[in-house]
């Protein structure tokens, strides 16, 4: 039983390095010992990762017969895209002269502790002529990994967890809008003024995403809505505010904002002179997050993605005086 498993294997491994701005990926090609299972056709093959994939490329060495049966073959397959982690890899052949293909071993040699092994357990075999085999096969690490990209057609957004424990508040800076001038020097009396100020204060919303799929392996159009994290004013807390949701992307920026009026006293004590400025403070919120995405197809395939929601927002209108 071992001896006929053997016969059927072929095995990949992917190594990846930047060479002159490409990234280099070293594919090892074990073609199936049973008879008749190698090719004189073109074989060409796609990588997929967590990151992206890269192209089609040729396997086809100079002065090689390459894809005959019980061959071993090494392949220098180069593309401008990181795959990051590999968790496919699709072959397609281009005649009638089927291919049989059993299982796949990935590895990333600037991940070397990760491996990928798939097998074809259907024992689909390659060929154009479709009485026999399908012209293209993509082995996965698993079923989940072979429906990527992320999309918002396909997948469904099962929610935001927000890690509020581990919430950062940071003051950003601050803005001069307005400025008022007092002048007692030549008074035995305090001089004052009221003034008005009035500004729009802007809150900036993100989701900055930095675990899972990504690159060609989460879609533009994958959209989701979420409740945004806020700093109570009564309480000073961190919270969820649960009063609204926002429709996100994790290539865009939500922007709102709300006018805000205030009014202030500048006071210059008796034979002094003063300045006062009216600034806006900024501040940063950051809260990691983990989101589950759900197949709608199929249920028991999800992903997870982690990262940071980030909220800037202007926080008040103060008074300074020199």
């Amino acid at each position: 039983m071992i001896a006929m498993v053997y016969q059927y294997v072929l095995l990949i491994s992917i190594g990846a390095q930047l060479v002159a701005g490409k990234y280099s990926y070293t594919l090892k090609v074990t073609v199936s010992g049973e008879t008749h299972s190698g090719t004189d056709n073109l074989v060409e093959a796609r990588l997929y990762g967590d990151a992206g994939r890269t192209g089609f490329a040729a396997l086809d060495k100079s002065w090689v017969n390459d894809f005959q049966t019980g061959s071993h073959e090494t392949y220098i397959v180069e593309s401008v895209t990181n795959i990051g982690i590999p968790l496919c890899v699709e072959f397609r052949i281009d005649g009638y002269d089927y291919l049989l293909l059993y299982s796949t071993s990935l590895v990333n040699q600037k991940l070397p502790k990760i491996t990928m092994k798939v097998y074809n357990s259907d024992r689909v075999k390659l060929s154009r002529d479709y009485s026999e085999g399908r012209a293209s096969l993509k082995l996965c690490q698993n079923e989940c990994s072979k429906l990527l990209p992320l999309s918002e057609s396909e997948w469904l957004h099962n929610g935001t967890v927000y890690d509020l424990e581990s919430a950062v508040v940071t003051e950003e800076g601050s803005t001069t809008i307005d400025f008022q001038i007092q002048d007692a020097t030549n008074s035995v009396d305090d001089i004052s003024e009221v003034y008005h100020v009035g500004s729009t204060m802007k809150e900036r919303l993100s989701f900055d995403k930095t675990g899972g799929p990504r690159g060609d392996m989460i879609s533009k159009d994958l959209a989701f809505t979420a409740r945004p994290v806020v700093v109570k004013e009564t309480t000073g807390e961190i919270g969820v505010d649960e009063t609204r949701q926002h429709y996100f992307t994790f290539y865009d920026t939500v922007e709102v904002g709300e006018s805000l009026r205030k009014t202030f006293e500048c006071t210059a004590p008796a034979g002094t002179k003063i300045r006062c400025y009216v600034k806006k403070i900024t501040k940063r919120l950051v809260v990691p997050f983990t989101q589950t995405w759900q197949h709608k197809g199929m249920e028991r395939c999800q992903w997870e993605v982690t990262g940071q929601f980030i909220r800037e927002w202007d926080d008040d209108l103060v008074q300074k005086t020199i």
